[in-house]
């Protein structure tokens, strides 16, 4: 098994087409509107996280477990429904996400997932999956909004899905950048 020599900070991903990425950052146009202050997802970096990793130079285990996963699921490619907007409160400010409508499919898809890395020796947090995509972070709301009205202004969007990323995550001249290094392509 091939093991790269640099340890690189790793997650697996549903990542988006420009186009669709374009679409869900209207959400966080609009959110920019009704919040005082916060740190606002780029663009570029939308995605909804499977399972985050961490530290690893065992790249292609995490590839081999990606492919395993999706093939004893018999994963096929799908339409992700994103229609609902929420809040994880921090004292420094929530975290605000569109969530999607629950498919067994990414749960599933979570739970192989998260067996196998753990199987592995890969050190996996204990929380409950809930598939978002994280629009901003430290928000605060101008005192005018509450998230029930927040909610009435976001897009409910429909998604194509076709593959599953591993995703790279570092920091370039200061900025959190995301980089696919493998994808597996579920079936047509």
């Amino acid at each position: 098994m091939r093991q790269m020599g640099v340890n690189m900070r790793l997650f697996i991903a549903i990542n988006f087409e420009d186009y669709d990425k374009d679409r869900l950052y209207e959400n966080v146009e609009r959110l920019k509107e009704m919040t005082k202050k916060a740190s606002f997802t780029k663009k570029e970096n939308l995605h909804l996280t499977l399972v985050f990793l961490g530290e690893t130079t065992k790249i292609s285990l995490v590839e081999e477990i990606i492919a395993q996963s999706v093939e004893e699921l018999k994963m096929r490619e799908f339409i992700l429904q994103v229609e609902d907007f929420g809040t994880f409160h921090r004292r420094e400010g929530d975290i605000c996400w569109l969530g999607v409508k629950s498919y067994t499919y990414l749960s599933k898809l979570n739970e192989y997932l998260t067996f196998y890395l753990r199987k592995a020796g890969f050190k996996i947090e204990e929380q409950t999956f809930k598939p978002h995509l994280t629009l901003a972070r430290r928000t605060i709301f101008k005192k005018e909004y509450s998230v029930d009205q927040v909610q009435k202004q976001m897009n409910t969007l429909e998604i194509p899905v076709n593959k599953i990323s591993l995703m790279k995550s570092e920091r370039i001249e200061g900025k959190l950048v995301y980089t696919e290094i493998f994808k597996y392509k579920l079936l047509k």
